[in-house]
């Protein structure tokens, strides 16, 4: 063979070899696949945060995890097909759905930890008589929860005790600087941690969560973990897989406390470590298959459809909102 024709089949076999390396690159780019997540600014959120940062949905998944400051911002991700899977109070889930976003429920992440607190002890509940209690959301949530736990205890909002309102991070630097007329106020995590740390004067009066399971014998299931229905019928594996390593991120950060209050700090925007480690402490994550949770979340928003129906847009949602009905 002359030297020129074994130089021509040297290149030959190098450009084949070249071609097949660079298609097998390009094959495993196109192997990957994006998660996308939006979560609040809340150490709820830890577990996806250890998630992110561990690479637990493995080596073939990119995990894009943002942060949303408030439901609006969320909801526009949402509209805008820039998410996958949410970690949202569930009545929001349900508002959505039943406006025609296809999206389903997974799990219960959170139960409802909502606090009734004072700067000034009170010796007896009938104490609140004639008070104003502070509260966020007028026909929110919070109200609803205090509206009938209060009533169960045989205090009746308007005739015995005032509503009057203000958002949750003014509440609870209101509550905490001493100043005005906020002795007696409703909080979530973590501004019940951040009102505790700062102020030691303040103090739990009702625990409302504890309440509501004593009235009822359900928890109240305050928050939970959504995918979009798009995703879930094309990555049904996926999708499971996101849910077991979401437990087992779970169980991290309910063994290591501390690790997981240092490592999520950064991503808090203004909530000192200390802060994040006793909420994560606080918060009630008890896992539930949404079969065992369907009584307590149906009894939720049967109290909704009474108290104010616009927040599931005035119907309970049909078994297309629960996985696997």
């Amino acid at each position: 063979m002359s030297s020129k024709k074994f130089l021509l089949l040297s290149f030959v076999i190098v450009l084949i070899f070249t071609l097949s390396a660079c298609n097998e690159e390009v094959n495993n780019e196109n192997d990957l696949t994006t998660v996308r997540m939006t979560i609040s600014i809340t150490p709820n959120s830890v577990p996806f945060i250890y998630m992110a940062e561990n690479d637990l949905l493995g080596e073939n998944v990119v995990f894009d995890l943002s942060f949303h400051k408030n439901r609006q911002e969320a909801v526009a991700k949402i509209t805008k097909n820039d998410v996958d899977f949410t970690n949202l109070a569930i009545q929001e889930v349900a508002q959505l759905y039943n406006n025609d976003f296809d999206m389903k429920l997974l799990n219960i992440a959170a139960w409802g930890e909502y606090q009734l607190m004072a700067r000034t002890p009170l010796n007896d509940i009938s104490d609140l008589v004639g008070k104003d209690i502070w509260l966020s959301t007028r026909g929110g949530p919070i109200d609803l929860i205090t509206t009938v736990v209060l009533e169960n205890l045989g205090l009746e909002k308007d005739s015995d005790v005032n509503f009057k309102f203000l958002a949750q991070r003014e509440l609870s630097q209101m509550a905490i600087s001493g100043i005005g007329d906020y002795e007696y106020f409703v909080l979530r995590e973590p501004f019940i941690s951040q009102a505790k740390i700062n102020n030691e004067q303040i103090s739990e009066v009702l625990h409302l969560g504890n309440e509501w399971e004593k009235i009822f014998s359900h928890k109240y299931p305050q928050s939970g973990i959504s995918v979009m229905g798009n995703f879930y019928n094309q990555h049904p594996e996926l999708t499971d897989l996101f849910l077991e390593k979401y437990l087992e991120a779970l169980e991290w950060v309910k063994e290591n406390p501390s690790e997981a209050a240092a490592m999520a700090t950064p991503h808090m925007q203004g909530l000192e470590e200390e802060v994040v480690l006793l909420a994560l402490k606080n918060f009630d994550t008890e896992i539930m298959s949404l079969d065992e949770a369907k009584d307590s979340i149906e009894l939720y928003f049967g109290y909704i459809l009474e108290f104010n129906p616009e927040m599931i847009n005035n119907k309970l949602p049909d078994e297309g909102f629960y996985v696997g009905e």
